[in-house]
């Protein structure tokens, strides 16, 4: 079993009676937000404001696939305020969903599978943040997810994301206010299990991410005619190689 430390046995004696099992649901998109302070979602937005600058986006229409709760996309409002920049977002979860259309009331939303985008348009700049790529397991699946983020790109355009790597280090149990993150990394995949304890009573989700090599990502980024590459370990961390890094963000154009 999963639960094993003094805070897990306490939740197992006397909450999971009462759990309820889904995934990026009502209740975890309620908390999502707790897992990044502010300050980083202000730091992740002010980062893809540089490369817009740094890669001489003249005009610029944004696309934030897997959006979540729409909090980066507040922060790259702010950023943007003034400016005729349009912003849409993409989630396959309508709960986060919800939640992101209520505090982003000029931005449009779909509904939509990362492997079954079609927004029917180009962007020139197409945003995929928060490891969300890792929850595309079968390698098969993330190509066509490249393939369909290139087909919506504007040629000079940039896609910008991050991943976790297969060097990613977690520790077992995380405890956030209500919130308990159950973590174990077995081979390429980190499995979490997150519980949320609401008014007594305990919802649960299992989580699944696969772990990345650079290498493996590279070679999907050329399959779709991306030809320059530039590696990150942070916001303000530029590498040359991605060595043994646990995380990566990428700027990538075509």
């Amino acid at each position: 079993m999963f639960l094993r430390s003094p805070v897990d046995c306490l939740i197992r004696g006397y909450f999971l009676k009462n759990m309820e099992l889904k995934i990026y649901q009502s209740q975890f998109a309620a908390v999502y937000n707790q897992i990044y302070g502010d300050k980083f979602y202000r730091d992740y937005a002010n980062f893809i404001g540089r490369a817009i600058k740094n890669n001489q986006i003249k005009r610029v229409s944004l696309l934030d696939i897997a959006c979540g709760t729409g909090k980066l996309l507040g922060e790259l409002n702010k950023l943007f305020k003034g400016r005729n920049i349009l912003i849409e977002g993409v989630d396959a979860s309508m709960a986060m969903i919800n939640i992101a259309a209520k505090e982003n009331k000029k931005v449009k939303f779909y509904n939509q599978k990362l492997t079954d985008l079609e927004i029917g348009r180009k962007f020139s700049v197409i945003t995929c943040t928060f490891d969300s790529l890792n929850y595309i397991i079968r390698a098969g699946d993330l190509e066509e997810v490249f393939k369909r983020i290139a087909s919506h790109l504007s040629p000079g355009g940039i896609f910008i994301f991050d991943f976790n790597t297969i060097y990613k280090k977690i520790c077992p149990t995380i405890v956030k206010d209500n919130v308990v993150y159950c973590n174990q990394i077995k081979g390429k995949f980190w499995l979490i299990d997150i519980l949320i304890n609401k008014k007594g009573k305990i919802y649960k989700e299992k989580h699944r991410e696969r772990l990345y090599l650079f290498k493996e990502i590279k070679i999907l980024l050329g399959k779709n005619n991306f030809k320059k590459i530039e590696l990150y370990s942070f916001f303000d961390k530029k590498i040359n190689k991605s060595g043994k890094c646990p995380r990566l963000f990428i700027v990538a154009k075509n």
